[in-house]
């Protein structure tokens, strides 16, 4: 595909001849031109950092899964 865009056809006709977006293909090629044919090999989409992350060992309040002891049964409902 990338031979293809260099020999000078258009991105989008090259997306549509292998049935992917233009907006993906432009992706991988500007990612190809930039590092080679190394960089477009699977990666893992997990982020580097995460800052609002919750600290290890501390527990959210606010809405969420109860601990067990904190669970209370609902009142009985009476039907009219």
């Amino acid at each position: 595909m990338y031979l293809r865009v260099d020999a000078g056809r258009p991105i989008a006709h090259v997306a549509a001849e292998a049935g992917i977006c233009r907006r993906c293909l432009a992706t991988w090629y500007a990612r190809w031109l930039a590092h080679g044919g190394d960089s477009l090999m699977d990666r893992s989409s997990r982020p580097i950092a995460s800052p609002n992350r919750t600290r290890r060992g501390h527990r959210r309040s606010g809405r969420g899964a109860a601990a067990p002891d904190q669970v209370r049964a609902r009142p009985a409902r009476h039907r009219t």
